[in-house]
């Protein structure tokens, strides 16, 4: 247990032995710890630890160049440890990473797939994977990311409907999907029995990560060839994004991809709205008849 003498490393061993070590991301979050935090606050007393001590840290690590959307999961990490030892009733008084304000990463996907790169990949994927070709074909022709893919039980199919039931989202959205002809009969394919996972491991046990399978068919069509940023690289998420994209280049509204999508606002769905010129343009044409 902690004392008064106790330092920010001793905090972490306490929560990472309560908490942290069964999170899904136990490895990623040890490792933000032992690169990047214990050096920088480990010895350091929780008493000492201070808003304005933790603001140059943040500067320091913006310095050596890290990426904002890093930074943004070292100083939360430094947050959900304080937040831990105030909810046991450890640590007393504020938190004092709650004031640190995180850098706003430019995480925005533009890249999305064309008609033939999708036929493609899938194309492809059958070949060497079943189910990494049932998930993409899911992902693309819905909009689902792949943890509601990975979270889908028999009760939530209905083919009579023709759509899918989305629970326990990544924003707490609840939602329901509906399938194109092509996963329509994909589904249809598949034994789906009430109270199993629809996608399961070699073990008969819920998915967690999608397999390597998926990235390594993408390069071997090049699609990532010569490209740096991330934000423009093909990655499975891509195709959730190539969905919304398609829909708006068909003329959908933007508030029916919203709902499709599950996003909480509509301003997370305007990423999209540049590739709405087609429609744009005919609206315009329609005016014809009164001018």
């Amino acid at each position: 247990m902690l004392n008064d003498n106790s330092n920010f490393n001793d905090a972490w061993n306490l929560v990472w032995k309560l908490r942290f070590q069964f999170l899904s991301k136990a490895r990623t979050e040890k490792s933000r710890y032992i690169n990047h935090i214990l050096p920088a606050l480990g010895n350091i007393p929780l008493q000492e630890i201070t808003p304005i001590m933790l603001m140059i840290w943040k500067s320091d690590l913006l310095e050596r160049g890290l990426a904002p959307q890093t930074i943004h999961h070292i100083v939360g990490l430094v947050r959900r440890i304080f937040n831990s030892l105030i909810e046991w009733k450890i640590f007393p008084g504020e938190n004092p990473a709650s004031c640190v304000k995180q850098p706003v990463p430019d995480n925005k996907r533009q890249r999305f797939l064309t008609r033939n790169e999708a036929h493609l990949l899938l194309e492809e994927t059958r070949k060497y994977s079943l189910q990494t070709w049932q998930i993409s074909l899911l992902s693309i022709s819905t909009g689902m990311r792949a943890g509601e893919i990975f979270n889908i039980k028999g009760e939530h199919v209905n083919l009579c409907n023709k759509s899918i039931r989305v629970i326990d989202t990544k924003n707490d959205r609840n939602r329901t999907v509906y399938l194109p002809k092509s996963a329509e009969l994909m589904l249809s394919e598949i034994k789906i029995k009430n109270n199993y996972y629809v996608f399961t491991d070699r073990n008969g046990l819920k998915l967690k990560r999608i397999s390597k399978t998926f990235p390594r068919i993408v390069n071997n069509l090049g699609f990532n060839k010569n490209i740096t940023d991330r934000r423009d690289k093909v990655v499975f998420h891509s195709l959730r994004h190539t969905f919304a994209s398609w829909l708006v280049q068909s003329g959908a509204p933007l508030q029916v991809v919203a709902e499709l999508l599950g996003h909480t606002t509509l301003e997370m769905t305007k990423r999209y709205a540049h590739l709405d010129d087609k429609t744009k343009s005919v609206t315009i044409e329609k005016l014809n008849m009164y001018i």
